[in-house]
Parts: structure tokens; sequence; C-alpha cells
């Protein structure tokens, strides 16, 4: 292929540079003398040079590699994260009431979720709260609902029943429980 034009001179001076002077010899590549295999040689050997110099000196100078963290045991997490607590702090179990049952009765006109609640305590509760999440059968949530159940007795089992407007709604999830 021929160069023509600007692109062709340039290409003619890189390839008199690369070669030098081209002599009618038909063996003048290989009749090179010593100072034109060394100016081939830099032309090649150069920038791998730089590249092995680079990859060397950041060998050298990388930072050395840090141990792994050793995993810490839970009181060693506790001590860390909370100093200056004494460890004999003594606090109060926190027993919320416990939803054991839940039914959604979609089929029943109006439809309703029904449902057993537990107290494990030994306090009597004057109401509980409880939110509900809807859920249909993918588990996309289509609403929520609440209801409050009184005079809540220790060691005790309460049943309720909540109305819902939610025709598709097939999993009910406890999202909240507050106690008064």
């Amino acid at each position: 292929m021929r160069w023509s034009g600007r692109a062709g001179k340039l290409r003619e001076r890189f390839d008199r540079f690369l070669s030098g002077s081209m002599p009618d010899d038909p063996l003048y590549l290989s009749n090179r003398g010593w100072k034109q295999r060394l100016k081939i040689a830099a032309i090649v050997g150069g920038p791998l040079l730089v590249i092995i110099a680079a990859i060397t000196y950041g060998s050298l100078t990388a930072p050395s590699p840090v141990a792994a963290p050793t995993e810490l045991s839970p009181a060693e997490i506790a001590a860390r994260s909370l100093p200056g607590i004494p460890k004999d702090l003594k606090l109060g179990a926190n027993v919320p009431l416990e939803v054991q049952e839940i039914t959604i009765h979609q089929n029943e006109r109006p439809r309703y979720i029904s449902g057993l609640v537990k107290n494990p305590s030994d306090r009597s509760y004057q109401s509980a709260e409880f939110v509900f999440d809807l859920t249909d059968m993918d588990g996309s949530q289509v609403g929520a609902v609440s209801t409050t159940i009184r005079n809540v007795q220790p060691y005790s089992t309460t049943r309720f029943q909540i109305p819902i407007d939610q025709e598709n709604a097939a999993f009910a999830l406890v999202r909240d429980v507050r106690t008064f």
C-alpha cells in the first residue's frame, strides 16, 4: 500500500529513521551496523525498560499487607462501644405482648382478621395497640390495619377481630406493638 501526501512523507521519514539510509544492497537489513542496531534496540527496549522499572518500583514501595482483623467477642464489642458502663448493670427484660395466631378470613363478608394475643409477663396492661401490614400472595403491601385491646391481664391470652377492606390481602404481618 502506498502512502500519499503528508502522511506518506511522514511514513517515509519514520521508515528512514528506523532503518537508516537505504543502500542499494538487497540485504541492507541484515547488514546493519552496530549504531543502527543500537538505535532499534533503544526504540523497542526503552519503553519496555520503563514499564519494568515502574512495576519494580511499585512492588518495592507498596505498603506491606495488613493482617486480617481478629473477630471480637461480644464482651469486647460491648466494652469498646459502651465505655464507662458498669459491668454489673442489670436491665429488665422488655417482654412485649406476643401475637400467637392470626388468620385472614377472605371468604366471609365482611372480611376480617382474627387472632390471639398472649401476655407472657406478670404485668397487666390497660391497653395495647397492634398495627398489622397486609400483603398479597406475592408479598406486596396492600394496606395496614390497627386495633386496640383493652385490659390485658398477666399470663393471659386475648382474642381479637379487625375488619378489613382489602380483597386481595393474604398475609398479615405485625408491624408494631405499643403497650400503655
